[in-house]
């Protein structure tokens, strides 16, 4: 369910490439949550009271190197700012529009997981070789209850995995090709 709106302000504002549009200087992110839905309290917070804002200011993404490729590329910062708020080690994330994998990127950077749905090719591609260059920076280290990478998701199901970091081959992420 909904729990809240927040809203990305970008610092730079590209004019809309339509005549006759609008530039957009914010974009809606909806947050969804199953933990306690019909309370605006998010019990896992990472913040003190009255110390988070619901607007996220930064700069867009015309800085990062894949907007060429995809025009509705974001920063790295917004995902991982998300997933600092509201996220803990080994949390899930999915992204209906993997792009390039920015999602992906920042799971990998945050010791997450996450799944990511793409239709174009070209992008999944980038999209796994920003993970696995992510996960390649990473050391293992399974730490004690962990059996072997055949029980991996098993053991990720049921919690019993106290590792610290990931490699290519835990990482849950998925892009698909639909």
């Amino acid at each position: 369910l909904i729990k809240d709106l927040l809203i990305w302000k970008k610092k730079i504002v590209a004019p809309h490439i339509q005549p006759g549009v609008l530039n957009s200087g914010f974009e809606f992110i909806i947050v969804f949550s199953n933990d306690s839905p019909e309370k605006k309290v998010f019990s896992d917070a990472r913040w003190r009271q009255g110390s988070q804002s619901n607007v996220i200011e930064g700069i867009n993404a015309s800085q990062n190197k894949f907007s060429e490729l995809n025009k509705a590329t974001f920063p790295l910062y917004l995902p991982r700012t998300f997933m600092t708020l509201f996220g803990k080690k080994l949390d899930i994330w999915y992204d209906p529009f993997n792009g390039t994998g920015t999602t992906g990127q920042a799971a990998a950077i945050e010791e997450m997981y996450y799944l990511g749905t793409e239709l174009d090719p070209e992008q999944c591609v980038v999209s796994e070789t920003r993970v696995e260059d992510e996960n390649s920076k990473l050391k293992l280290d399974f730490g004690e209850g962990f059996a072997d990478e055949s029980t991996y998701e098993e053991d990720i199901m049921n919690d019993n995995i106290k590792s610290k970091t990931k490699t290519k081959q835990e990482n849950i992420q998925i892009g698909l090709n639909l």
